[in-house]
């Protein structure tokens, strides 16, 4: 996906997370980025401006991992590449600050490891491994 898809055609969103890849997840694409989910494609930015685009995939050839550590981050792969997801309660876009922008265009927006996950099985039909 290489344009930002419009507000109302958008699922989920997540911003201000932290997005890791490499072994282990330790090098970090994205310190405050943002996680979309738009017309059945899953899409990772490395900023909250969406100026540059980390991966996107169809949700159908996404997999995702529940970390080991509890609600730590989420694992998933697109594209053959395994990045480490973790999406906080407080990050800007979050929270009830964003909660109350974005319920006035319908998206879905539980600013929270879990309401990532909660919205990929709701969106794609396929549960976490």
């Amino acid at each position: 996906m290489s344009e930002y898809p419009q507000q109302a055609n958008i699922d989920y969103y997540a911003d201000g997370v932290q997005i890791g890849k490499g072994p282990g997840g330790m090098i970090w694409a994205a310190m405050a980025g943002q996680v979309v989910i738009a017309g059945g494609v899953l899409t990772l930015y490395n900023d909250i401006r969406k100026s540059k685009v980390i991966d996107s995939a169809p949700l159908v050839s996404v997999d995702m991992k529940l970390s080991k550590v509890a609600n730590s981050a989420v694992w998933v792969t697109m594209n053959g590449k395994k990045y480490s997801v973790a999406i906080t309660p407080v990050a800007r876009g979050g929270g009830l600050i964003g909660a109350a922008v974005m319920a006035a265009t319908a998206v879905q927006s539980a600013q929270s490891n879990q309401g990532f996950i909660a919205a990929f099985e709701q969106l794609s039909g396929k549960r976490p491994a």
